[in-house]
Parts: C-alpha cells; sequence; structure tokens
C-alpha cells in the first residue's frame, strides 16, 4: 500500500510537470476511484477519519496511506507467510540482457557491424554504400530505421551532418577508430529487459515516456571482466568448449537461448523472476541441466536459466596485450579475453567461490590481477586502452508511467507519426526498387531488415496450433466447412497454393504461420474471416514480423479526412474489394508466408494430416501489408497523374488504406 501511495505521488508530479494542475475536484474523484480498490476495513478506517462535509483532500489521504500501511506491517510482521510454494522464486543479477546484432557483414560472430574489421577496413565510399545495401541506420549504423535512432540529434563531430563519423568523407583514421558511434541497450520499463540498443539523448524533454540507459565515454582505461572457456556437456555427451562469464553478483546461473540450441540441451517449464540493476526485472520461462568441467579433475553440475542473451560483447572493443607484459608461463582461463565475443552462459554466485583457486598475481601496480581458478587465472582489473570506451551504470528512469501515456495515444485523433520521420525509409526504398507491374497486377516484396537465414521456420508453433484447429474440427463439422470453403475460393483465385515440396529450400526464408478463425456475426459480407499470426515464435527465435521493416505510415491525416468529407453535399464512399490480396507478391518471398492445415479424411482415423499452402499474395497480418497496400495504391495513382489530374488529385488525399472518403 506504501507503495501504491508512492507511485501515485509519483504520477501527479508526472502531470505537473505536464502543466496539468489537478484541482480539488479532481483530486475528489482520484480519491473516490482508490478507495473502491481499497479493501473493506481499509475503506472503513478512511471513512472514519473524515470529520467534515468538506471534499476530501489529497495530501491527507496520501498520509492515511503511508500510515495505514505501516500499521498493517506492524501487525504481521511477526507472522510467516504461508504457501511459499505458490510464488516462483526471484533471483538477483546484475547481468542486463541485450539485444543480439550478429554482424549483417561477415556473419563470422555476433558483433555489430561498427566493430567488425572487415568494415573497419574499407574506404568511407564503400562503407556508405554497404550500409545502404544492408538497410542500415546511417546515423548510428543499428538495425533499426533512422526514425527511431535516439541519438538522431546528435551531429557527426567533423562535419555536422546527419550521419556516423564512420561515414565521413572528412574524418581522420584514428579519430575515426576513438568516436566510433556505439549502439547501447536501453532498458524497458516493464520488464527491466533490454529490447532495443539505444543511447540516451540529453535533449528528450522531462516528461519523455522512455527509458534511459546512462553510460560514461573515456578514452584511458577499460575494465575487464572474468571470462573463461568452460566446457559444456551437449545432449548427446559432447563436452563442447563455451564462454562463461563469472559473475558473484548473480543468484543463479544463467544460459543463452543459442548456447541451449547448440548443446541441445531439453528444455524445462519453470517460471522465475531476474531482478536486474535499477530493480529492473524480467521473466524467465525455461530452465535446462547440464555439467560444466574444466577438461580436467572438475565436474559440477547446474541448473541454469534460459535467457534471450546474457550481455553483449565481452570486451566491448579489442585491445593490444603487448603493453600488458602479461606472463607467458601460466594457464589462462580466457587466453582471447582481450577479443570481444559473445557470452554463452553465466556462471552464478552458488558456483562463483568454488571456482577461485588461493593464489594470484598483481600487475601494474595492482591495476590487473591475474586470479586463479580451476580454469586457470582470470585476468580480472583495468588495463590502458586507447579507444574509447563506455561503462553502462544501468540506470532504469521512467519519466512518465508508460500506461499513462499509452492511454493518451489511444485518445489522440488518427495515428500519429514520430516526430523523428525518416526521409530514407528503408521499406520505400525497397518498394520503389522491387515493386513491378506484371500479369494484370502490381508485384511487391517484403524490405527485409535481417539475414534471412536468422529467421526460424517456426514449424513447431504452427503444427500444435494446427493440431488444436483439427480437434476443433472434429467437435465442430461446420467451422471445417467453412474454413475448407475459404482456402478452396483462395485456391481457385490464385491467392494461396498448395506446396509439394519436402525439402526445405536453404536460398530463401521459411515461416510457418498459425492461424484461427475470428467470428463477427455482425458483418453483412464476411461472418467469418481467417486470422493469420505472423508474431508468433519459437522460444528464443525471431518472429516474421521482426525480420522486416514495417514501413511508415502513409495514411492522411484522419481528422483532415472526415473535415473535408463533412463539407460536401454530395458524400463518395468507396472501397477495393480484398485489397491487400489483389496484389501479388514476389516468388522468392512466399515460403516466409507458409501455413498448415488439417485435411481431415472421411473416416477421420488421421486427424493429423497437414497440408502446407503458401501465400502468392500480400496477406493482412504481417506488419508491412498496410505500408505496401498504402504505397502501391500511391504508385498507380501517380503513375495516372499526368492522364488524369483531377481524378489523381481526390484520390491521393481521399484514400484511407483501401476506403476512399470523399464528396461533391
Amino acid at each position: 500500500m506504501e507503495e501504491d501511495a508512492d507511485n501515485l505521488e509519483s504520477h501527479l508530479r508526472a502531470l505537473k510537470q505536464l502543466e496539468l494542475e489537478p484541482n480539488t475536484l479532481c483530486e475528489s474523484m482520484l480519491i473516490f476511484v482508490i478507495t473502491q480498490r481499497l479493501d473493506d476495513e481499509s475503506r472503513k478506517q478512511y471513512e472514519m477519519e473524515l470529520h467534515s462535509n468538506d471534499l476530501p483532500r489529497w495530501d491527507k489521504f496520501l498520509d492515511f496511506l503511508i500510515k495505514r500501511s505501516q500499521a498493517l506491517e506492524n501487525v504481521q510482521r511477526n507472522y510467516s507467510l504461508k504457501n511459499k510454494n505458490e510464488y516462483s522464486p526471484k533471483f538477483k543479477s546484475l547481468v542486463v540482457k541485450s539485444d543480439k546484432r550478429t554482424c549483417p557483414l561477415c556473419s563470422l560472430e555476433p558483433h555489430p557491424i561498427f566493430k567488425c574489421k572487415q568494415f573497419h577496413d574499407m574506404s568511407v565510399q564503400d562503407r556508405n554504400n554497404k550500409i545502404k545495401s544492408l538497410n542500415l541506420c546511417f546515423n548510428c549504423l543499428g538495425h533499426h530505421l533512422i526514425k527511431n535512432c535516439v541519438k538522431l540529434n546528435k551531429k557527426c563531430k567533423f562535419c555536422n551532418a546527419n550521419h556516423n563519423p564512420l561515414l565521413c568523407n572528412a574524418s581522420v583514421p584514428r579519430q575515426v577508430a576513438n568516436e566510433t558511434n556505439r549502439n547501447f541497450p536501453s532498458p524497458q520499463s516493464s520488464s527491466g529487459v533490454i529490447h532495443d540498443r539505444s543511447v540516451a539523448n540529453s535533449s528528450l524533454k522531462p516528461y519523455t515516456p522512455t527509458t534511459a540507459c546512462l553510460y560514461n565515454e573515456v578514452g584511458e582505461r577499460s575494465v575487464l571482466l572474468s571470462t573463461a572457456k568452460v566446457k559444456v556437456q551437449s545432449a548427446a555427451g559432447v563436452w563442447v568448449s563455451m564462454t562463461a562469464i563469472l559473475d558473484s553478483g548473480s543468484q543463479q546461473s544463467l544460459c543463452s537461448f543459442q548456447a541451449a540450441n547448440v548443446l541441445g540441451l531439453e528444455k524445462q517449464d519453470f517460471y522465475a523472476t531476474i531482478a536486474g540493476v535499477g530493480g529492473s526485472c524480467f521473466s524467465a520461462r525455461k530452465r535446462v541441466s547440464t555439467e560444466i568441467s574444466n577438461g580436467d579433475s572438475f565436474k559440477r553440475k547446474l541448473n541454469f536459466l534460459l535467457v534471450p542473451e546474457i550481455t553483449g560483447c565481452v570486451p566491448t572493443q579489442p585491445f593490444d596485450l603487448t603493453k600488458t607484459n602479461l606472463p607467458q608461463n601460466i594457464t589462462y582461463a580466457d587466453a582471447e579475453f582481450n577479443i570481444p565475443k559473445q557470452i554463452d552462459i553465466l556462471l552464478g554466485g552458488e558456483i562463483f567461490y568454488e571456482l577461485l583457486k588461493t593464489k594470484q598475481i598483481k600487475l601494474h601496480d595492482n591495476s590487473m590481477i591475474l586470479q586463479d581458478s580451476v580454469f586457470g587465472y582470470i585476468v580480472i582489473g583495468s588495463i590502458q586502452n586507447d579507444q574509447s570506451s563506455y561503462y553502462f551504470c544501468n540506470f532504469i528512469q521512467v519519466q512518465v508511467d508508460k500506461n499513462l501515456t499509452k492511454f493518451w495515444d489511444l485518445e489522440a485523433i488518427g495515428i500519429k507519426e514520430e516526430s523523428s520521420s525518416n526521409p530514407n525509409d528503408q521499406a520505400m526504398q525497397h518498394f520503389k526498387s522491387s515493386v513491378r507491374f506484371n500479369s494484370g497486377r502490381y508485384e511487391v516484396g517484403f524490405p527485409w531488415k535481417r539475414d534471412k537465414q536468422e529467421l526460424n521456420d517456426n514449424f513447431s508453433v504452427a503444427e500444435n496450433r494446427a493440431k488444436s484447429l483439427a480437434k476443433r474440427f472434429i467437435r465442430d463439422p461446420t467451422l471445417f466447412k467453412q474454413y475448407f470453403e475459404i482456402l478452396k475460393e483462395y485456391e481457385s483465385q490464385g491467392i494461396i497454393e498448395r506446396v509439394f515440396q519436402t525439402e526445405k529450400p536453404t536460398d530463401r526464408a521459411v515461416f510457418y504461420l498459425p492461424h484461427q478463425a475470428v467470428f463477427r456475426q455482425e458483418s453483412l459480407t464476411t461472418k467469418m474471416r481467417i486470422v493469420f499470426d505472423a508474431s508468433s515464435h519459437e522460444d528464443g527465435q525471431l518472429a516474421l514480423n521482426e525480420c522486416i521493416w514495417p514501413g511508415a505510415n502513409l495514411n492522411p491525416n484522419i481528422f483532415h479526412l472526415l473535415i473535408y468529407f463533412r463539407l460536401n453535399t454530395i458524400a463518395i464512399t468507396a472501397d477495393i474489394e480484398r485489397a491487400f490480396l489483389q496484389i501479388s507478391l514476389r516468388d522468392e518471398d512466399r515460403d516466409s508466408v507458409r501455413f498448415l492445415f488439417p485435411e481431415l479424411e472421411s473416416n477421420q482415423t488421421n486427424p493429423y494430416k497437414f497440408q502446407v499452402y503458401r501465400f502468392k499474395r500480400v496477406m493482412f497480418g504481417v506488419n508491412v501489408s498496410p505500408f505496401l497496400l498504402s504505397a502501391t495504391i500511391k504508385y498507380h495513382i501517380e503513375k495516372y497523374r499526368e492522364q488524369y489530374p483531377a481524378a489523381t488529385e481526390m484520390l491521393d488525399t481521399c484514400f484511407y488504406l483501401d476506403d476512399v472518403i470523399s464528396g461533391d
């Protein structure tokens, strides 16, 4: 209750920062809403404290909540909690997870492109061409649109233009190496899991609904973290060498999904909450069990919680070992501790001190320490580094409650574009270069923002959903008949086609879409629709929507559109029948929109016999579909602008997706 009171006070302060000062009536309404959610006894106590007919005051209400909370806490202090097993365990870890950034250039190891040696060896012109061809952000070289880049206002230090210093012709090689813009994790306020690499922008206004991951840029010393090469036993009994980070501040050992998949370990259902720095939390829903070893006498069986990624590359950048004067006659736990690499597992406090031995070697005025362990000597401390570095403090700051911000966004009229729009939208660039008019209809392709090989086929998820659908068909033959008739119509019209190829193609992306029926009894035309889920994914894998640029919002302002519509005497409305399905999808992208359909036999002896289909047209459900529809319509209008100037001018401003809203 005391925590709720603090949150309420925080939200009110946020409203005051927005110059929305609550008045007495507003406070009374808010107090009424909150008291309805209190327990009966607390509500009774509050009513007894009201001594007049005046409207209740907010400050006194907060005082009551705090005092009531303290009283309840004192009363219950001597009672232990019952049924502890009903609660999921909560572990604390100092490691903060960041998004995986596989290098789109060399594909040798998961590092950002600005750390890629092959990229640094290119000329400035070649770098620009490569960034353009890979559809990366010209500002920070990240895997996102420029409009989503939090460093948008940061200019190039050499020419003050909107690009990365690595892409600047005025840069000096050494300066470029020292001033490379790097992406760093931006925590998500709800779970504490960092989902996008970004750097906090000091120009953001205080009320901006975002989280900040503060960092410090220095150019003198880098701190070394404890890494080691560890033998981990796979499901087949083979010992695989993996990179581990030793973290005494973590109560639980962790393993990345990628490492677990390489080892082929069986994933067990297990729910736990992992709390990080600043109170950030996220949930782990799987765990694995296996043995670790040093390749000799030391062996230990451990349970690992599975997380999408443990941390970024460690160290953040390579450094020269010739300046360290490290002894050569000892065995190191990680002989390549100076080379950035992905962390596969984290060994937490449960085993940390079992791994250490007593011997230490101190170097460089005690700034570096070689700590002996069962894996060899671990290098810890700080080291001189000529390149600029970044230290994370992982401080999470939420300026305005995200739920309140989301509510305001929903109350807005129309779809509001972000203020930092991207004139060189990757999706639009791809559309303009790939759109074709073929066999009487336009043909487009998906604007991929990730390597297609990173996309898992999602077959197991689609198969499980299809099995559940088959059970529904057996219980409800009418549903099966409706489903089958729709797919039969799709197939006859060339919207979908059967896939008879048994082998998975290696030269294109393959993704199976789960689907279900959605009923709208009030609809006059289509009472049942088949809805496809392009956001589904297997544990630790990417969804189709995560691999495709969504494209910009090309629709006009809905408020202006409706006002213009009301100004006319005669209303004109029209729409395109099955607009999305009128646009053809290029052949190389069709396998990424496959789906399974259970074809029930007459005797129903094998209800799980599946037929594979794939879409030949743009389907609703993929994040880029609205953009492709709007872009195709605008492309078609522009094509006939000179021939029909009046009609194209009207259509250009009156189309909202597939609907025309106009008048005369």
